[in-house]
């Protein structure tokens, strides 16, 4: 048997092994975490953080005007597709004058790297999530937008929604808080040699896709499955 087979099969024991990490009723009872942003209502940002605390995100339909989330698209979009085919092609960083493309095998290697530099660092993925653009210190890239990035990005009511107690984008409810489906996961990607947040042997019933149109928002706990 090749190494890869008996490796599937440690990797399908494991699965079975921690199955009720991944399945029963109880992950099935998580609470809201779809809503109209209206700053009127008293109970939205208790009920926003319970959501948030509990399935590790949430979404907020309506957050922006629509006209100014339009604008943010176009200037965004134009800036992913004159980059997308340097960033990521070379093994070194490109390093322009106002922002550097990382390489595949790039010096930045972790969120804290990518976001001390100051400047705005770029990277893409060519194996997981495939033409997805991460853009970092983005309010240092767009400097006409940059108030607007802070209004919204630093909103009081992002700010008390995280200060409680404690493409389409879908997220595995309350897989951020659970300490033995991280090990499981990790020592699986260790085997393929993947990132630490690909992640699939889980009940797909938790899975929970978060989508809407521009000017919502949505705000998750990034250790979770995504």
């Amino acid at each position: 048997m090749q190494s890869k087979e008996k490796l599937e099969e440690v990797i399908d024991y494991l699965v079975e092994r921690f199955s009720h990490e991944f399945s029963g009723d109880k992950i099935l009872q998580f609470p809201k975490f779809d809503f109209d942003y209206d700053p009127e209502d008293p109970d939205l940002i208790k009920n926003s953080a319970e959501g948030l605390i509990k399935c590790g995100c949430v979404i907020f339909r309506n957050f922006m005007p629509s006209n100014e989330a339009r604008v943010l698209e176009k200037e965004f979009s134009a800036f992913a597709n004159s980059v997308k085919n340097e960033v990521g092609r070379d093994d070194d960083d490109i390093e322009k004058d106002y922002f550097i493309l990382c390489g595949k095998k790039s010096k930045y290697k972790n969120i804290k790297d990518l976001v001390g530099v100051g400047k705005p660092t770029i990277q893409t993925s060519k194996i997981h999530n495939e033409g997805m653009i991460q853009i970092f210190n983005i309010d240092n890239l767009f400097v006409k937008y940059r108030k607007t990035l802070e209004m919204y990005g630093r909103h009081k009511f992002v700010l008390d929604v995280l200060t409680m107690d404690d493409g389409p984008y879908c997220y595995a409810a309350g897989t951020y808080n659970e300490e033995n489906v991280h090990t499981l996961n990790q020592e699986i990607n260790k085997i393929y040699n993947r990132g630490d947040l690909v992640f699939s042997p889980f009940n797909k019933d938790r899975v929970i896709p978060l989508l809407g149109k521009k000017e919502g928002l949505i705000i998750s706990f990034q250790n979770g499955a995504h």
